[in-house]
């Protein structure tokens, strides 16, 4: 089990927290697809898009929120005293900062991409299948 009081800086928790919430966004997105068997594609698209475009949110505020956590006790331990926030002192960002930095992209990206067909299969769609005076109550 995961001892949140394990976690050395309440930056990292905040990071934690708004990473996970994408991660389950993303997988919620992946799991969005059998969604094609019972909804119109458009839908689904757009649903997926909205989903990935929170993700890449969370993933961004996580990204922004992480390097505050720089000057707690564990990290100057570990990085010399030249550590403070958003600065790492004798220690350098590794692989998993920049991975998620590109996590970011991926998902700003998948998103776009979902807006676009999924208004792309709104155009599509035959004339009959369209909904005419959208917000409007028919008398």
């Amino acid at each position: 089990p995961l001892d949140f009081g394990t976690i050395p800086s309440s930056a990292f928790k905040t990071a934690m927290f708004f990473v996970g919430i994408s991660t389950f966004l993303i997988i919620g997105t992946i799991l969005c697809f059998s969604l094609f068997f019972f909804c119109n594609a458009a839908t689904v698209y757009k649903v997926c898009a909205w989903m990935q475009l929170a993700a890449a949110t969370g993933l961004m505020i996580g990204c922004l929120i992480y390097p505050d956590g720089w000057d707690s006790s564990e990290v100057r331990r570990m990085c010399g005293d030249k550590t403070d926030k958003y600065t790492l002192g004798a220690c350098t960002v590794r692989w998993a900062y920049i991975l998620c930095i590109i996590g970011i992209l991926d998902a700003l990206i998948l998103s776009f991409l979902a807006f676009v067909l999924g208004n792309r299969q709104d155009n599509l769609l035959p004339s009959d299948f369209k909904v005419e005076d959208k917000g409007e109550c028919s008398e």
